[in-house]
């Protein structure tokens, strides 16, 4: 009798599958033409506003010549557009679009449009001053790969010259609006970005970093017209800009870190933390889960550590690594070389690791010497403008006998290969699949998998000896230190000392670099907690393919099938990864183990509509359907998109890992003053 409701579910099902008929057909090709022409117009509208953006991921109808509007006016219009983008996604029929490839590209839709409006309590536009996000920067890194060489090339790019000395006085509109509604940055951002400004302002025009595109067409013709319209527009733009921090703005920001100082700062962490994890999560279990990891990865590196650096503490031992004159490198070039040859050893290893492998280049360059102020750290930047991705990493060379070597290598690995560039590349590259996914994607995905490339890189073996391989260990360090601070800045009081000591402490920071970071979290809040997440996500769904499928795995097929789509949402991957383990199982998942008093679960079948029942009523259907079981009394309740299995306990401190779940609803956008 036990098996009488089982066996009517089934029959059930069987009967929704043998009547799927031309209406369902109908409904299904009419849900994924509907998807498919929101994507196509989604992308169109959002490259129209966001044409620097368009530049760099490769869009094949980018405007090189336009620049963004960053006034709230066009900010708040915008909006407008994406909620209307917004509701034509929802209502798509999901059921209808099954298993297809538009139901991907339409999950990746609804993150991008649920996680920008999560984030709109932060009004971002109102104060953004900052080293990292700021135009210097950003336009710096723009100028790498603006398209040049033809003369439509060199005039699209005089023309976005001649309008970023426009959006710098626009800068300025928006930090008064900013000043006027309370929405102000921190004092210690502004202090950072004047040094850099200055530094700008003293440069001879013909090299500011905004005149790379001539430099790089070798034309010096070009190089005289952009020199000229640095000259007359963008060095007033920018001394402008610059005295009106100094004078005005500086004054006025707001001299502590946190964000309660903020007109709705608890609302805006929240959507920070919706927008970068994809999950709707509490701020207290990122700053638990952090603390745990932390834990879990120093006991790690004392392990590793012992053999050739004895019982050290975890801090002194990070000292030692950061400050011993015979573990710091010599001169820029050495810098340069360690890191570019650590690049080529993952490009030789990747086939062994990966059935697929980008065609496009990376190049390592130095920052320019206008970002020396900011102490900056290393980053990646896309270059689609050839319509094929080549990526540029960009590391921090100055004053190199104070660099340590011990975490360069793991930089290569992060930001370049097997890091974010070969995401990114792949993504472009492949043929097929949704077209959100070659530009857009989930941050908690891309980040996370360049933080799990780190760790995959130790797997290859291509770290050269055990200090760089140490120097992965504190980089993941540092990654879990961010959560712990982040939180800590942005809701629990913390003052910009501890912080940094923290960093220092316990992810072996120098004092300068940890400073940097944590201006970096109170000027983009959340950012620093998307890495993680993702990479115990990924690193969890490949050690359940490999119970699963036994000596029949395989990790070059596993790797492909994770960047398959781009940077999908984590429950996405979860949906692929279960197609994986499936298909290289015949089909079938192994049943789960029974547990006392409860009868096992009944493992995937192949018809949809028995996915859908068995989830039951507001779950994600089939192999990603979310099975929950009670958080530990002693640690914060879990938040929906986070593992039972992840919560720190207080007894085992095992690492943390974030669950699957239903997708997370997104905090009601707030109302603009």
């Amino acid at each position: 009798m036990r098996l009488a409701p089982l066996v009517l579910s089934l029959f059930a099902v069987a009967a929704a599958c043998a009547t799927r008929g031309p209406a369902a057909a109908r409904r299904e090709a009419s849900a994924r033409a509907e998807i498919r022409a929101l994507e196509d117009e989604y992308l169109r509208e959002r490259f129209l506003r966001q044409p620097e953006e368009a530049t760099q991921a490769g869009w094949p109808g980018a405007d090189h010549a336009a620049v963004a509007d960053p006034r709230p006016e066009a900010v708040a219009a915008w909006e407008r557009v994406e909620d209307g983008f917004l509701a034509r996604a929802r209502a798509v029929d999901a059921r209808a679009l099954a298993a297809s490839p538009e139901a991907v590209t339409r999950g990746i839709l609804l993150e991008a449009l649920e996680g920008s409006r999560a984030a709109r309590p932060c009004r971002g536009e109102l104060w953004n001053v900052s080293s990292v996000g700021g135009w210097p920067g950003a336009y710096a890194s723009l100028a790498e790969v603006q398209p040049v060489g033809t003369p439509a090339a060199n005039a699209a790019a005089r023309a976005r010259l001649r309008g970023l000395a426009v959006r710098i006085d626009r800068e300025v509109e928006a930090l008064r609006e900013g000043v006027r509604l309370g929405h102000l940055a921190t004092r210690d951002n502004v202090e950072r970005l004047l040094g850099e400004l200055d530094r700008l302002l003293a440069t001879p025009p013909a090299i500011w970093p905004f005149t790379r595109p001539a430099a790089r067409a070798e034309d010096h013709a070009f190089l005289g017209e952009l020199t000229e319209v640095v000259e007359r527009e963008v060095l007033p733009a920018a001394q402008r800009y610059r005295d009106y921090l100094a004078t005005e703005y500086r004054e006025r920001a707001r001299r502590r870190p946190g964000l309660l100082s903020l007109p709705g700062g608890e609302a805006c962490y929240r959507g920070a933390l919706r927008r970068m994890t994809g999950l709707e999560v509490e701020p207290a279990f990122v700053h638990d889960t952090g603390r745990a990891r932390l834990e879990a990865l120093h006991a790690e590196i004392r392990e590793r550590a012992r053999a050739r650096f004895g019982e050290l503490p975890v801090p002194e031992l990070l000292r030692r690594l950061r400050e011993d004159p015979a573990l710091r490198f010599a001169d820029r070039e050495e810098i340069l070389g360690v890191t570019r040859a650590a690049v080529e050893r993952a490009a030789a290893a990747l086939p062994r690791w990966l059935g697929r492998v980008p065609a496009a280049p990376v190049r390592v360059r130095e920052y320019p010497e206008f970002r020396r102020a900011s102490n900056p750290a290393e980053s990646y930047t896309p270059d689609g403008s050839s319509g094929t991705l080549a990526g540029i990493t960009f590391i921090d060379v100055f004053e190199p006998d104070r660099k340590p070597r011990f975490r360069a290598e793991s930089v290569a690995f992060h930001e370049a290969i097997p890091g974010r560039h070969l995401q990114a590349a792949l993504a472009l590259e492949r043929a097929g699949g949704p077209r959100i996914g070659k530009y857009l994607g989930s941050p908690a995905f891309g980040e996370g998998w360049a933080l799990y490339a780190e760790r995959l890189a130790a797997e290859m073996g291509l770290f050269s000896d055990d200090v760089a391989r140490l120097g992965g260990l504190a980089s993941e360090a540092f990654r879990a230190a961010r959560l712990v601070v982040d939180t800590g800045l942005a809701l629990q009081g913390w003052e910009r000392p501890r912080a940094i000591e923290y960093l220092v402490e316990n992810a072996g920071l120098s004092p300068e670099l940890a400073a940097s970071e944590v201006d970096r979290c109170t000027a983009r809040p959340g950012e620093a907690t998307s890495s993680l997440p993702g990479a115990l996500e990924i690193r969890r769904l490949r050690e359940e393919a490999e119970r699963a499928l036994g000596p029949r795995f395989d990790v070059r097929a596993f790797h492909d099938a994770v960047l398959e789509d781009g940077a999908v949402t984590l429950p996405l991957l979860r949906a692929r990864i279960a197609r994986f383990v499936r298909e290289g199982v015949g089909g079938r998942l192994p049943r789960r183990p029974r547990r006392r008093g409860r009868r096992a679960p009944p493992g995937p079948v192949r018809c949809p509509a028995l996915a859908r029942r068995s989830a039951g009523p507001g779950t994600r259907s089939g192999p990603a359907a979310a099975r929950a079981t009670p958080p530990s009394r002693s640690v914060p309740a879990r938040p929906r998109g986070m593992s039972p299995a992840s919560a720190p306990s207080p007894a085992s401190r095992a690492p943390a890992r974030w669950r699957r779940g239903p997708r997370a609803r997104s905090p009601a956008a707030t109302t603009r003053p």
